[in-house]
């Protein structure tokens, strides 16, 4: 399967979820997500001053384990009492809006539907901008409980080598 590379070229593992510009790679592989060495997200964060949550807190939040192994004070932080968890790798975890997947991100693409296509569906009553459907393929197959949004395209991963050609019927449930 064609998986998204981290720009060292590894397979990324990790992929920034609010990515809506092209501006720079947004999936990054494990090796690059983090180092012993970064401040980490303030997501990740944890205070023991209990004045720094709103509304403040009852205890201080205190780490558990060891420190240094399990946990660090955040660098430039320490006097304020600021400290986070570390992975098995001595790293701050990453942002809380990445997502992570072991066998990497597939590589998809957009399959646009024919104007006849099209018409299959345009009497399918939708909420969102997207609608529910099985895609059933000329050769048999078929790919269930795909969104078609604005019903007009799906994803589809790269390596089917799928074309609109290749859809026998769209079948979709109101």
């Amino acid at each position: 399967m064609s998986k998204h590379l981290c720009d060292c070229g590894a397979m990324a593992q990790w992929h920034y979820d609010p990515s809506s510009s092209e501006q720079f790679n947004h999936y990054i592989c494990d090796d690059c997500i983090s180092s012993p060495e970064d401040e980490g997200c303030s997501c990740n964060w944890h205070h023991t001053n209990v004045n720094a949550y709103y509304p403040p807190l009852d205890n201080p939040e205190l780490p558990k384990g060891e420190e240094g192994k399990d946990w660090r004070w955040v660098p430039n932080h320490k006097e304020e009492g600021t400290w986070q968890y570390l992975d098995k790798k001595g790293r701050p975890y990453p942002c809380c809006e990445f997502s992570y997947e072991k066998e990497g991100f597939d590589i998809q693409v957009k399959l646009f539907l024919s104007e006849a296509q099209k018409e299959l569906i345009k009497d399918f009553k939708q909420k969102y901008d997207w609608i529910e459907c099985d895609i059933h393929l000329k050769n048999g197959k078929v790919i269930e409980n795909e969104w078609i949004y604005h019903k007009s395209y799906f994803w589809v991963n790269e390596d089917l080598q799928l074309s609109n050609e290749d859809i026998l019927i769209i079948k979709c449930e109101n």
